[in-house]
C-alpha cells in the first residue's frame, strides 16, 4: 500500500503517462476497496459464528464479557489497527500526511479480573454486566487515589489532567477528568495517593502485574521506565496467579472497575485494564517495513528510533530488487 501511494501521489512527477497513472490509480482504489472489503468479511463471519453461542448473563457478571474478549482483542489488534492504517494509507482521501496521534487507533481491554456477584442499582443503572465505558484519554492518569479496608480498595479513584481524561461510551462530548469504581460508594479507613503522571510523556502506565482470584486481590502498575507502584494486594489471602497485562505499542490508560464484593468485606469486585495505542512508540516490526519499504529517505523523527542494522540495509535492497524486477519483465 505505501508503494501504491507513493505512485498515486508522485507518479506523474515522475513522467508517467497519463494512460498509465490511470491504471495505477484504479489500481490502487481496487486494492484499498478489496482489502477493507476483506476485514469487513472475515470479522462479520466470525462475529455470527460466536452470536450463536453467546452464554447467558450469569451470577458473575463477567461470562458475556469474558466469552467476546479473545474476539473483540482479535478484531482490533489483527484487523482494525490494520484498517486504520489502510484507510490512511488513501492517497485520495488522505493525500497528506497524518500525524501519529490523529490516527482513530482503539483501546484494547485486558480480561475481566474478579467478579461482579454482588451487581447493585448503580453497576445496574450503567450496564448489564461488566464492560468497558471508558477509552481514549489524551493523557494517562495524573494520579490514583485509593480508601483501603482490610488491605483491599473500597474507594478508588483516577485523575486526569483537566480536559486529558477518558471519554465514556465512546461519547467525545462526554470526557470524564474523574471516576471511580461503578458500584454504591463506601468508604475505607487509610487513604493514599498515588502519582503516576509524566512530564515528558503522555502515557506514563506501560501495564499491570494483577493477583487474579475471585477478586482482583493484588495489583502492581508497571511504569514506562520499567520501575513498579505497588497498589494492594491482600496477602491473609493466599493462592491466586499472577498474571502481567501488557500490550505491545499501548499503555494502560483506563480501569473499568465494577462492584465491591461483600465476601470480601466490600473490596473491589473486578476490574478491566485498558490500553490506548502510545503514537511515540512504534514497534520494530513496522519501523523496519518502513525503512524497507521507503523511497525517500527516513524523517529525522524516524531516524531517532531506528537503529540501521546490516540485515536490514539487505532487506531493503532486496525489497527494492524485487521491485525494480516487474519494470525488466
Amino acid at each position: 500500500m505505501t508503494l501504491l501511494r507513493d505512485a498515486v501521489l508522485h507518479g506523474q512527477k515522475w513522467g508517467w503517462s497519463q494512460a498509465d497513472y490511470k491504471v495505477y490509480a484504479q489500481f490502487t482504489k481496487d486494492t484499498l476497496s478489496t482489502y477493507l472489503a476483506y476485514y469487513d468479511k472475515v470479522l462479520k463471519n466470525r462475529y455470527d459464528a460466536l452470536a450463536k453461542n453467546q452464554p447467558p448473563n450469569g451470577q458473575h457478571k463477567t461470562e458475556i464479557y469474558q466469552y467476546w474478549w479473545p474476539y473483540n482483542n482479535q478484531s482490533v489488534i489483527g484487523f482494525d489497527d490494520y484498517r486504520v492504517l489502510v484507510r490512511y494509507l488513501d492517497p485520495f482521501e488522505h493525500p497528506n500526511a497524518t500525524l501519529p496521534f490523529e490516527l482513530p487507533f482503539q483501546d484494547v481491554y485486558s480480561m475481566a479480573f474478579g467478579t461482579a456477584d454482588d451487581w447493585d442499582v448503580t453497576a445496574n443503572s450503567w450496564a448489564g454486566w461488566v464492560t468497558t465505558p471508558w477509552s481514549n484519554p489524551l493523557r494517562g492518569p495524573r494520579e490514583i487515589y485509593i480508601e483501603y479496608f482490610d488491605s483491599g480498595p473500597r474507594v478508588l479513584q483516577v485523575r486526569h489532567d483537566a480536559g486529558t481524561g477518558p471519554v465514556m461510551w465512546s461519547d467525545p462530548n462526554r470526557r470524564k477528568d474523574e471516576y471511580g469504581i461503578i458500584t454504591k460508594p463506601q468508604s475505607g479507613v487509610e487513604k493514599k495517593t498515588f502519582q503516576l503522571g509524566s512530564l515528558f510523556h503522555n502515557y506514563n502506565i506501560k501495564g499491570a502485574i494483577v493477583r487474579r482470584g475471585s477478586i482482583p486481590l493484588g495489583v502492581t502498575l508497571i511504569m514506562r521506565d520499567n520501575s513498579q507502584v505497588f497498589l494492594w494486594d491482600k496477602k491473609w489471602i493466599s493462592g491466586g496467579i499472577h498474571i502481567q497485562v501488557i500490550y505491545e505499542g499501548r499503555m494502560l490508560t483506563t480501569f473499568n472497575m465494577w462492584t465491591l464484593s461483600r465476601f470480601y468485606n466490600s473490596s473491589l469486585g473486578c476490574i478491566i485494564f485498558g490500553f490506548s495505542r502510545d503514537p511515540s512508540d512504534i514497534p520494530l516490526i513496522p519501523l523496519r517495513v518502513l525503512y524497507a519499504a521507503s523511497i525517500n529517505e527516513l524523517s529525522p523523527e524516524l531516524k531517532k528510533r531506528i537503529t540501521v542494522t546490516p540485515d536490514m540495509k539487505e532487506e531493503r535492497k532486496e525489497f527494492w530488487r524485487h521491485i525494480r524486477s516487474y519494470g525488466n519483465a
